[in-house]
């Protein structure tokens, strides 16, 4: 099972606000995570097709004048490791997928 924090960053047109005279002094618009569209996250080594998903309680991604967004998400999900761990004598072990 793997934790994992992954911040995506796009560029959605529709979200720019740059060229709007009530905004101006914008550097930054914060919205839920839930409000956007945020690109699908496809695991290709995942042992299971559940993908878990638990926003925190602040789970608001970042929209700049620009509109580039950027989100942070919060996932766990199984992969498969054809290692078998108990045959090394490490006390750390970095497995890059």
């Amino acid at each position: 099972m793997v934790m994992m924090t992954i911040e995506y960053s796009w560029e959605d047109d529709f979200m720019k606000y740059s060229h709007i005279k009530a905004f101006e002094n914008l550097s930054m618009i914060h919205q839920k995570n839930s409000n956007l569209w945020i690109p699908t996250l496809f695991v290709m080594n995942s042992a299971s097709d559940k993908f878990s998903y638990n926003p925190p309680p602040n789970d608001l991604a970042e929209i700049g004048p620009d509109g580039t967004v950027t989100a942070i998400l919060f996932t766990i999900f199984t992969v498969g490791c054809s290692l078998d761990l108990r045959k090394f004598a490490f006390k750390i072990l970095i497995y890059v997928m």
